[in-house]
């Protein structure tokens, strides 16, 4: 397993191979603009026998806060635990290194999965945003230090 930066690329691959089983039928083959998240430093990917397991980071909002943002491949089911744990490792090296006093995560109400991974790395529900992104109602999940 390697880490490399991230480029919309990866996402792009991820969407054709094969994207987690978990995510809801709404989100599959989805990533809007993923070359927004091009960001070095903040972005990467995880790499694991040639191919992207997934592509993840914290895109910065303002100094000390930034959003943490995960897309997956169907290998993260194989191990995930895993790749969840390398998942979390990493963005709080992040956490540290960027010297972030708040993590933030829109979590899409429906997607049970991604609400359990933010609250098992620590973040806390602040809130239902309804209709927040494309007509769809989000929990903001939120970490502070």
């Amino acid at each position: 397993m390697k880490y490399i930066n991230y480029k919309k690329e990866h996402a792009l691959e991820i969407m054709i191979k094969g994207m987690n089983d978990n995510y809801p039928k709404s989100l599959v083959g989805k990533l809007y603009n993923p070359e927004k998240f091009e960001n070095e430093g903040w972005s990467f990917t995880l790499i694991d026998e040639g191919n992207p397991v997934y592509c993840g980071g914290v895109h910065p909002l303002w100094e000390g806060v930034g959003e943490v943002w995960f897309f997956s491949s169907n290998i993260i089911n194989k191990s995930p635990i895993k790749y969840i744990k390398s998942f979390k490792k990493k963005a709080q090296e992040l956490v540290e290194e960027k010297k972030l006093v708040r993590l933030q995560a829109p979590v899409r109400q429906e997607f049970k999965e991604a609400k359990r991974f933010t609250e098992w790395w620590g973040m806390k529900e602040e809130g239902l945003m309804k209709k927040y992104f494309d007509n769809h109602d989000y929990y903001m999940m939120g970490w502070t230090k």
